[in-house]
């Protein structure tokens, strides 16, 4: 990981690969296809969001043909992160649905996950009251873990619903405070791409005309899905 934050792409897949080849060697299947989770850090940080979405689909694959639940729900909603971000929306909110089968509360980065990436689901759905409870609670129980992209995804899954919302001024503070978090782990890719969220929206001091309205994908694609009518509530979240 350390690798990939700094940009060290190719000495980050090296350092995955021979560990899932070692894991395969000892016949520990479960932790090789586990580490999907690894190599899909490593690849979004290299901007390859097809590869990183290809090793999470095998991952996932593999957990269920072992029958692990645990590594697979997580797989399933980085998956899903991956598509959110990029506006494929209809299959973010399907493996949301897949990991809630099995996930549990007190599985705190899940939570956060599936909360951020509802909240955006919602929003591109038109429920921005639902989007903005999901991705606050999803805020909240970020700051109980001590894991920075955790707490960053959470600041930059609000964001990006509050800018599908309008609430341009709000979306920068969120994303701003999604940099600083990056910033400060030193992950170099991560903050670039926030970077990118943070340039294309507006503020109030921007010229009549500058910026874009919608929520900003081009790191990612703008790639949508097509709505949906059901909607399920995110584990976690409260009444």
């Amino acid at each position: 990981r350390q690798h990939a934050m700094r940009g060290e792409v190719e000495v980050a897949r090296t350092h995955v690969r021979a560990t899932i080849d070692a894991k395969r060697e000892a016949g520990e299947l479960v932790e090789a296809a586990s580490m999907a989770q690894a190599m899909a850090f490593v690849e979004t940080r290299a901007g390859d969001i097809a590869a990183a979405e290809r090793v999470l689909r095998t991952g996932i694959a593999e957990l269920e043909e072992v029958g692990n639940v645990s590594y697979r729900g997580t797989s399933c909603l980085m998956l899903a992160r991956l598509l959110a971000r990029r506006g494929t929306i209809d299959e973010a909110a399907h493996w949301c649905s897949v990991a809630r089968q099995t996930m549990t509360d007190d599985d705190l980065v899940d939570v956060v996950m599936i909360n951020a990436v509802e909240g955006l689901v919602a929003a591109h759905r038109g429920d921005h009251a639902e989007a903005e409870q999901l991705t606050a609670w999803a805020i909240e129980v970020a700051a109980t873990i001590d894991f920075y992209e955790t707490k960053a995804d959470g600041f930059e899954f609000r964001a990006r619903p509050l800018a599908l919302a309008g609430k341009q001024e709000q979306a920068r503070k969120a994303a701003a405070t999604a940099l600083a978090i990056h910033e400060a782990k030193g992950d170099q890719p991560a903050a670039r791409w926030i970077r990118e969220l943070l340039d294309s929206l507006p503020s109030s001091r921007s010229p009549v005309g500058q910026g874009r309205r919608s929520a900003p994908f081009d790191h990612w694609s703008a790639q949508r899905g097509r709505p949906v009518k059901a909607r399920s509530r995110a584990l976690g979240a409260r009444r």
